[in-house]
């Protein structure tokens, strides 16, 4: 069985007005295999990564027209290893203070290996792991190198990625949040 999950990486935005906003208590309980549904970490980036277990977070999603005080950065990724679809997207403000989608990358396997679907400004970071993925793919025919294109755009941003919450030889801190919507 495979990772089914999604997060959102919140950069400029401290912790506390994440929790709030999303109406969550951090417990101080470690979420070491990142399997309650939601959980929240600290990058040494500058990141602030917000775990789902479940796929609550895709470009649509409720949590990115939230109020929130300062301009800041907002990546997200969705996995489901299960059938092979990777969505990567990030979201930016318009000259209005507006937040707004910026970009969306995502592939599904059952489109064919090679499917790849971008829509707005992608991260300059986007090109070259395009690119590398293409040539791996040109060597490794049976195997679906498409899937991790928008895995690695958001850890090229952020520092993070779901199979691997190490960051420069060092573990990721993941603890528990506890909701306060249905306390």
């Amino acid at each position: 069985m495979g990772f089914n999950a999604s997060y959102l990486a919140f950069h400029g935005v401290r912790r506390e007005e994440i929790l709030a906003l999303m109406e969550f208590e951090d417990t101080g309980i470690e979420d070491e295999a990142r399997e309650v549904d939601f959980s929240i970490a600290d990058m040494p980036t500058g990141w602030t990564i917000l775990w789902s277990s479940q796929c609550e977070y895709l470009p649509d999603s409720e949590p990115l027209h939230l109020p929130f005080r300062c301009r800041h950065s907002i990546v997200g990724c969705c996995v489901l290893e299960t059938t092979m679809m990777s969505v990567g997207f990030g979201y930016d403000y318009d000259d209005q203070g507006k937040m707004y989608n910026r970009w969306n990358i995502s592939h599904e396997a059952a489109k064919g290996h090679d499917n790849l679907e971008c829509t707005g400004t992608l991260p300059p970071e986007s090109s070259a792991i395009i690119e590398a993925a293409r040539a791996e793919a040109g060597t490794h025919t049976n195997v679906d190198v498409f899937f991790d294109i928008p895995v690695s755009v958001i850890e090229s941003l952020t520092g993070f990625r779901y199979d691997r919450p190490v960051y420069d030889g060092k573990e990721i801190l993941f603890t528990e949040l506890r909701s306060l919507a249905t306390a």
